[in-house]
């Protein structure tokens, strides 16, 4: 028994070192460094899981919206970087209405349930709102952004007005700024958060404002936690997809 524990002393020390070791390895870095390590890591990414929130919120004289957007997503790569198998789960809530959304791909297959069962879908997938889009989008706005270090993250912050960074930020949520002519004008904060561990992204938070005169307000806030990388080793087909 003592000969036993001496053993699994041994391989908890080990581990406990191997994690310091990788951690303090990304220690100290230049900003430069962090988006070289960031840009990297998605090579050696094969699964995650991901929670996406969309707030938007219009308060116009002839056009008043409010939109309530969750989605819940697990998704595995191919040796290629390209999805293999995903499983989205979005909830929109729009005043007194909601909908739910499911898609699920794999073994080269897709489908979709808008409420009304699960059917085949043969159109183009769009994944714009995942963890590589957002990646990228993080990588131009990054430049522009002040950044700290803690003990196991860096962090990228921004607020101010900068039509560039909106426009960059939005992508991975479909907004487009294009159409909006007080864009420059637009009070934006940012927020990004890099796991040292393994340099991955890990959350992502956004915010945008514009007040074109008192009675004209337009909000959009956006935010996703990716989590559990590489550790899925299978999507789980939707119960109801025969």
């Amino acid at each position: 028994m003592k000969k036993l524990k001496i053993v699994l002393s041994v391989i908890f020390v080990s581990l406990v070192l191997s994690a310091c070791t990788k951690s303090e390895a990304n220690d100290k870095l230049s900003k430069e460094q962090v988006l070289e390590k960031a840009r990297t890591s998605f090579e050696t990414l094969n699964s995650l899981k991901q929670k996406t929130k969309l707030l938007l919120d219009i308060d116009l004289k002839d056009n008043k919206n409010k939109q309530d957007i969750d989605m819940d997503a697990t998704m595995i790569y191919d040796k290629n970087k390209k999805v293999d198998s995903i499983y989205t789960k979005t909830q929109t809530k729009q005043d007194e209405d909601s909908q739910t959304l499911g898609f699920y791909k794999a073994s080269n297959k897709k489908y979709i349930d808008e409420g009304m069962g699960w059917t085949e879908y043969k159109e183009e997938e769009n994944y714009s709102s995942t963890y590589k889009p957002t990646l990228d989008s993080f990588l131009i706005s990054a430049k522009s952004m002040d950044m700290t270090e803690t003990d196991t993250t860096y962090e990228f912050k921004y607020k101010g007005k900068d039509v560039n960074l909106l426009k960059s930020s939005g992508k991975p949520y479909n907004i487009d700024y294009d159409d909006l002519s007080d864009a420059k004008n637009v009070q934006l904060e940012l927020k990004y958060v890099i796991d040292k561990s393994n340099m991955f992204l890990k959350e992502v938070d956004i915010k945008t404002k514009s007040v074109i005169d008192p009675e004209n307000k337009i909000s959009i806030n956006g935010s996703s936690v990716f989590t559990d990388f590489n550790t899925i080793t299978e999507v789980k087909r939707p119960e109801k997809l025969q």
